[in-house]
C-alpha cells in the first residue's frame, strides 16, 4: 500500500521542482501514476551515490547532539542485543521521552554506525574515536 509523504520546497528550487513535473509529462503525457515512481527512481539513484561514498565527515566541534548520543552510546549493552523499549528509555534517560526525539536519536544512532538495527532488536556497534572524545567533552 502506498503513503503519502510531503517535502517543502524553498522559492528558488521550485523552479528545478516544476523542470521535473514538465519533463515527466513530456515523457508520459501525464503525471498521474507515473510521477511517484519518476521520484522514486530520482531518489534511488541519489542514495545510491550517497551510500557509494565513504563517510568523510566526521565530527571534530562537539555538540550537544554529539554529546548525547555518546552518553546514549555507552548506556547501551556492549555485545548483546537489546530492544526498541530498552532503547528508548536510553534515549529518554538522556534527550527526552517526546517521540520526535525519540525518533531523531534513533535515526542518528543508526546513520552514525552506532547502533545495527536487525529486525526487531538492535546492537551496539564498535566504539570510534569520535565517539569517544564526545563522551569526554572535548
Amino acid at each position: 500500500m502506498a503513503e503519502t509523504v510531503g517535502i517543502r520546497v524553498d522559492a528558488e528550487k521550485r523552479k528545478v521542482w516544476n523542470r521535473f513535473k514538465n519533463a515527466i509529462i513530456r515523457k508520459y503525457g501525464k503525471l498521474h501514476g507515473v510521477f511517484s515512481k519518476e521520484v522514486m527512481s530520482a531518489i534511488e539513484v541519489r542514495l545510491a551515490a550517497l551510500e557509494a561514498e565513504p563517510r568523510t565527515q566526521i565530527p571534530t566541534n562537539f555538540s550537544s547532539l554529539h554529546r548525547r548520543l555518546a552518553a546514549i552510546f555507552y548506556d547501551l549493552p556492549n555485545g548483546a542485543s537489546f530492544g526498541r523499549a530498552h532503547l528508548e528509555r536510553v534515549i529518554e534517560k538522556h534527550a527526552g521521552g517526546d517521540q520526535r526525539t525519540l525518533l531523531k536519536y534513533r535515526h542518528s544512532l543508526i546513520a552514525w554506525d552506532m547502533i545495527v538495527q536487525n529486525g526487531w532488536s538492535y546492537k551496539r556497534c564498535k566504539e570510534r574515536d569520535w565517539i569517544k572524545q564526545a563522551g569526554e567533552g572535548k
